[in-house]
């Protein structure tokens, strides 16, 4: 079972009380992963929201059919972050790849049936955990806008004649 004081730790589950941490812990299983396991896919049904407890994840954007490449990574995942929220909201199709990009990678998988039915029973809980994903998503548009422009002015100044 995955420890309360981990999940305190979680920047998704900050601000929740004791009581509703338990509950978010009941809705948690404890997965592990190899180098190059792929956890999710571009565009797979996104059934569950993951946490990285120990190692790291890559967000790729995969194109279709084409092996995946470390240069599509848009961003790396570590200890305690949040990452498949696109299965807490429609039409719940995760919008990266995520790969284990460690030697392992220790991984929570939230039953996302049973986290929406505690957002049912206990609204504030719902409230601080999608306001928290709120802000998560905010940073991670802001990284993909960040590589975009760094690969963009990359690929200006390659084209540069000097």
């Amino acid at each position: 079972m995955v420890r309360l004081d981990f999940i305190e730790k979680v920047e998704a589950f900050k601000g929740l009380n004791d009581e509703q941490m338990t509950a978010v812990q009941n809705c948690c299983e404890e997965k592990e992963f190899q180098r190059g396991d792929k956890i999710f896919g571009v565009g797979d049904e996104a059934r569950y929201p993951w946490i990285v407890m120990e190692g790291q994840v890559d967000l790729r954007f995969d194109l279709p059919r084409r092996p995946t490449a470390e240069e599509n990574t848009i961003a790396s995942i570590a200890g305690g972050k949040f990452l498949g929220w696109s299965s807490l909201v429609p039409p719940y199709k995760y919008r990266l790849s995520a790969y284990c990009a460690s030697r392992t990678c220790k991984m929570i998988k939230i039953d996302r049936t049973k986290l929406t039915k505690l957002f049912e029973n206990d609204f504030k809980l719902g409230r601080i955990i999608m306001t928290n994903l709120a802000v998560i998503i905010g940073g991670r548009f802001n990284q993909l806008e960040n590589e975009i422009v760094k690969r963009r002015g990359q690929d200006v100044m390659s084209n540069w004649k000097w």
